[in-house]
Parts: C-alpha cells; sequence; structure tokens
C-alpha cells in the first residue's frame, strides 16, 4: 500500500467478462465504492467495459508485513479516461476483509487530515 499525494492507495486487479483483466490501483476507497484507475483501460478500446456491467475487483492489503487479497464483486459505475468509479458489492466479505476495509479507509481519512480545508 502506498501513499499518493493524499490519499491512501492500494494495488488492484479489476475482471470484467470476456478476460478483461486490469491491473491498477484502489483509490478513494469508501464502504460502498472505489476509484480504481488503470492505464489497462487502453487494452479494450475496441471492447471497453460498459457502466452496469459487474465485475470482480482484488485489492491487496498489507497487514503485519504480511500481503493478502480482499476479493469482492462490484459494479462498473462510470468511466472517464484510465479512471473507473465502481460501486462494491460487500455482502460477501468475511469479517476479516470488513476490518481490514475499515482500517485502510481510517488511513485515508488520516492521511487527508482537517487542515485542508479553507483558511481564514
Amino acid at each position: 500500500m502506498a501513499v499518493r499525494g493524499k490519499a491512501v492507495t492500494m494495488n488492484a486487479n479489476l475482471e470484467f467478462g470476456g478476460g478483461r483483466m486490469l491491473r491498477g490501483y484502489v483509490k478513494s476507497l469508501s464502504p460502498t465504492s472505489a476509484g480504481f484507475n488503470s492505464g489497462d483501460f487502453n487494452k479494450y478500446r475496441n471492447n471497453p467495459p460498459n457502466p452496469g456491467e459487474m465485475g470482480i475487483l482484488t485489492m491487496t492489503y498489507t497487514r503485519n508485513s504480511v500481503p493478502f487479497d480482499i476479493k469482492l464483486g462490484c459494479r462498473l459505475v462510470q468511466l472517464m479516461g484510465t479512471m473507473a468509479t465502481l460501486a462494491l458489492n460487500q455482502g460477501d466479505l468475511t469479517n476479516t476483509d470488513r476490518k481490514a476495509i475499515k482500517k485502510i479507509m481510517e488511513m485515508q481519512i488520516a492521511e487527508i487530515g482537517t487542515d485542508d480545508g479553507p483558511q481564514g
């Protein structure tokens, strides 16, 4: 997991039907959505994923120096260039995965901080 700018990012893979596998990273994770960025979208210009299409998002999270995967179903909400907005289906997550996502979101909030607003 890396910090790019002021948001926590995680390496991730996104897979759609027809064997379309995209490697990239997740940014702006929330309990119900995620931003996924990947240059691999350019590989599928002739057959891009469409809004409403279902996929599988696999995020790699490191805990105690040991990586593990969080895998969950998702739906493509919007695709703009190399950035996709995904609606997450957390219904089938284990409690361990839920705790990991909660910790990631807490880290994201800590990185953003409260001093980024207007001064005055």
